[in-house]
């Protein structure tokens, strides 16, 4: 095993996005992992290869660059998607946590009323339309 200098140096169990990150997906990666391989975590959620990073934080306005890591076991782990886990890489469970605060927020309550809204409309065209 060599050790890696990380991209962003952060003590385990403290990661704290810089940026707000897209919210890449509800559930973890469960994906297999080489020992002593360096990977890539994609801390922005824009990459189209998640959990890894392909680059695309290059191409957004986000201050979120990708976490190298390696393991030194390899085996199945839990990557995190939603990119707000305190032990990133790796999830901790957050993804719970995020889903319930967007729909106490008000972007995901105006977020859920836009899609019903949307669709109300939709189907009363439709009704309209077919009389």
């Amino acid at each position: 095993m060599i050790t890696l200098p990380e991209s962003i140096p952060y003590p385990e169990g403290s990661y704290r996005p810089p940026s707000i990150p897209v919210y890449a997906g509800f559930y973890p990666s469960n994906v297999y992992l080489y020992r002593a391989k360096v990977y890539d975590w994609c801390s922005c959620g824009h990459s189209w290869t998640n959990p890894f990073c392909n680059g695309q934080c290059k191409f957004v306005l986000t201050r979120n660059r990708p976490i190298k890591f390696n393991v030194s076991e390899s085996g199945y782990y839990k990557l995190c998607n939603c990119k707000f886990s305190a032990n990133a890489p790796f999830c901790n469970n957050t993804h719970k946590l995020v889903r319930k605060w967007i729909m106490k927020s008000n972007k995901g309550f105006f977020h859920v009323t836009g899609y019903f809204t949307f669709f109300a409309v939709f189907a009363y065209w439709g009704v309209i339309w077919y009389q």
